[in-house]
């Protein structure tokens, strides 16, 4: 028998997330007999993403909607501890759209979503961190849809955040001058001390188009939007002819129960020949490996870094999810499974 716990979506959210859209449940269940191609996993890791409540939305209002009374899911890491697949042997540990639950039974070769099997010498914490998602997430958004040239200025909302921190980075490495925006003087400090910016605005305290014409006299090249709302239009006020949006997400209007509110003035799109793209990085995953190649070798460099906030428990796991609508967390937030290492 298995002790199996789950975390299950028992209703949509209507603003902010709160505890009572989760029901946890546990029970011991038989161990699962697999037809061929199946795997058993025990999942060890969970990312908590903010892209995560849009998951939580009705069909129609989510790419990825989950199912209510479901299991949530998220990005993890996990362990196979039966196999019936001949290239995904017991012990092999793989990075996957995980349900929120002890265990699982997948079928890689039909996944939806990528199974991806971790080489030996890379741990859960590392294909969860430095070359997980929401780093390839930058990675991709940055180089492939914001097209960022050596010399240019490139803008990042949500800069001390796990993908934002990320871009803060990899613009410095490709030559660019960044500017970070953030919440809160630490945070700002952390993005211009440890990520490297040139600059960064508290979006708290500073008046961010103030700040923009001061730091940006000849406007934005690249803006890395993870935010939307009223930053996208400060941003946009100061957007460089030719610029370049790269739209990741709208943090600021996931707890709405209303979509995201367009651009103020869309004439500055038409006078100055911005292009703005939206993306989500499963359409480049056909060139993973290559961005972990370039990834690992900044980071051998010593010109890459990955912060993580890790926390212990299972159980914790909404709790966790619902601390990334406070700012109470910096970098990619982690839920390890109880006495399981960081290195799962």
């Amino acid at each position: 028998m298995l002790h199996h716990r789950q975390w299950i979506l028992s209703r949509r959210p209507h603003g902010a997330v709160t505890l009572d859209d989760f029901e946890f449940r546990e029970r011991d269940i038989p161990e699962p007999e697999l037809a061929p191609g199946q795997v058993l996993v025990r999942n060890l890791m969970f990312t908590c993403s903010p892209t995560l409540r849009t998951w939580m939305n009705a069909p129609g209002r989510s790419h990825r909607s989950v199912d209510l009374g479901t299991p949530m899911r998220g990005p993890g890491g996990s362990q196979v501890v039966k196999s019936n697949h001949p290239r995904y042997p017991v012990g092999t540990r793989v990075t996957l759209l995980a349900r929120w639950e002890d265990y699982s039974v997948i079928e890689p070769d039909t996944s939806p979503t990528p199974v991806i099997a971790q080489p030996a010498g890379v741990t859960l914490l590392e294909a969860m961190g430095i070359f997980g998602l929401n780093s390839c997430t930058a990675y991709f958004g940055l180089l492939r849809v914001g097209e960022p040239a050596p010399g240019e200025t490139v803008v990042v909302s949500a800069a001390a955040g796990s993908v934002g921190s990320m871009v803060v980075q990899i613009a410095k490495i490709v030559g660019c001058r960044v500017i970070g925006i953030a919440g809160g003087r630490e945070k700002c400090d952390l993005v211009v001390h440890e990520f490297g910016a040139d600059a960064a605005i508290d979006y708290k305290h500073d008046d961010v188009g103030a700040r923009l014409n001061e730091l940006c006299p000849n406007g934005v090249d690249v803006y890395f939007d993870n935010v939307g709302g009223d930053l996208l239009d400060a941003v946009m006020d100061h957007i460089a002819v030719k610029g370049r949006v790269a739209v990741c997400g709208q943090v600021a209007t996931y707890d709405s129960d209303t979509p995201a509110p367009g651009l103020r003035n869309m004439m500055q799109v038409v006078y100055r020949s911005v292009r703005i793209r939206g993306f989500v990085v499963s359409e480049f995953f056909h060139e993973v490996d290559a961005a972990r190649a370039d990834l690992q070798r900044w980071r051998s460099e010593g010109r890459l870094e990955h912060r993580e906030e890790l926390r212990d428990g299972f159980e914790r796991l909404p709790h966790a999810f619902i601390d990334l609508f406070t700012g109470a967390n910096t970098g990619g937030l982690l839920i390890v499974q109880s006495g399981e290492p960081d290195e799962g």
